[in-house]
């Protein structure tokens, strides 16, 4: 009867095991068995809530979900969280997890959280995964292609981070303000992606940099790649977005260019990508920056700087020395030599931090040896 059935439930909540508790004494340890104990433990707590299970005294179906205290996003950050401070990278040799999305734990516990979530999004809302379980898996990846450890192919590190990254914007973007990214994992992911040097990397890179952007509320996502990006950015600018954490600085560009640099094939595409990057940088610099509602974007730069931040995306010695080389592989030494005459010309205004150097020359000197063009000799010669 349905009396029956709830003084079972109501006896079952007074002898119910503490398995937060247990849980979290074994995270204390913060070693690689206490980890994978603890793992083991939430995969038995939330596998007896997700099937129903037979009460073996009263032979009474006991439903799901009825659990008083069932894990929570707290829970798995804390199992997340002991992985990661055990400096295990990788699950142990005699340890399989009783679920397998990734060779990294942090990772793996992640990819659950979700597999959980998305089959049935209203009754496991409690372990939709927030900023600290997408934060400590991309950390934990970014150690793993660091250290060099484990058996796992480095080459899908950075995909894998993308893929977290890319999880946690759409959960951000769907209004779950617990997900929302910061600059330290948009960089976390970019060094990965940088890191593995896997070919076609850069597109991804790419992307994360759009969503920089987009987030800082500095342009609006389908205007940036547009020609007419600096003339009317301001106009169409995405006011919904306005994640100044996430403004994009010079190191951040600089990863994009070295990617193009380091490609297999670098064609015209990618140099005209690379030279809109660059202007886009001098653009963000200019000390005019009209047309920006209420509070004016370069005002936010100076209220940021004040705060002992660096927000600043000016372009730098290694910016157009890398420009130079993407001209100088994409067969383009005109426009590696014009580079070379804009860094002379801001130099020579006062700019020092973009004097040519050696490289400078070296490289533009390069560009025309290797072109096939009648004057190549020529400028190689009054180069040197």
């Amino acid at each position: 009867s349905t009396k029956t059935t709830t003084s079972l439930l109501d006896c079952r909540n007074l002898l119910e095991v503490p398995y937060k508790s247990i849980i979290s004494t074994l995270c204390k340890r913060r070693t690689g068995h206490a980890a994978a104990t603890a793992e083991q433990v939430l995969h038995r707590f939330e596998t007896r809530l997700s099937s129903s299970s037979r009460n073996k005294y009263d032979n009474v179906n006991i439903a799901p979900y009825l659990h008083s205290n069932p894990p929570t996003v707290p829970t798995y950050n804390n199992v997340i969280s002991c992985w990661f401070y055990s400096n295990s990278d990788n699950y142990p040799r005699h340890y399989e997890p009783n679920y397998f999305h990734d060779t990294n734990p942090a990772s793996n516990i992640l990819y659950q959280m979700l597999h959980l979530y998305n089959l049935d999004p209203e009754n496991m809302e409690r372990i939709r995964p927030d900023y600290g379980s997408f934060n400590m898996a991309i950390a934990s990846l970014s150690e793993l292609q660091k250290n060099g450890n484990g058996f796992r192919s480095h080459q899908a590190i950075g995909k894998t981070c993308f893929d977290h990254l890319s999880t946690m914007i759409q959960f951000y973007k769907d209004g779950y303000e617990d997900c929302a990214p910061d600059y330290k994992i948009f960089l976390k992911v970019l060094n990965a992606l940088e890191l593995d040097r896997r070919r076609g990397n850069w597109s991804l890179a790419r992307k994360v940099l759009e969503e920089m952007l987009h987030l800082s509320g500095t342009v609006d996502s389908n205007v940036y790649w547009t020609e007419t990006m600096h003339q009317d950015a301001s106009e169409k600018r995405d006011n919904k977005w306005k994640n100044v954490n996430v403004f994009p600085r010079t190191k951040d560009f600089n990863i994009i260019l070295a990617m193009i640099a380091n490609a297999d094939v670098v064609d015209q595409e990618k140099l005209d990508y690379a030279t809109n990057l660059v202007d886009l940088m001098e653009h963000l610099v200019k000390k005019e920056r009209s047309g920006y509602d209420n509070e004016s974007f370069s005002n936010r730069i100076v209220q940021f700087e004040g705060h002992g931040n660096s927000y600043n995306c000016k372009p730098d010695i290694f910016t157009y020395n890398t420009l130079i080389s993407i001209a100088a592989n994409a067969g383009r030494p005109e426009v590696a030599e014009e580079t070379l005459k804009k860094m002379a010309k801001k130099s020579a205004a006062g700019d020092f931090s973009v004097k040519p150097d050696k490289t400078t020359f070296n490289t533009v000197i390069s560009a025309w040896a290797r072109s096939k063009t009648h004057s190549s000799g020529d400028k190689a010669e009054i180069g040197r």
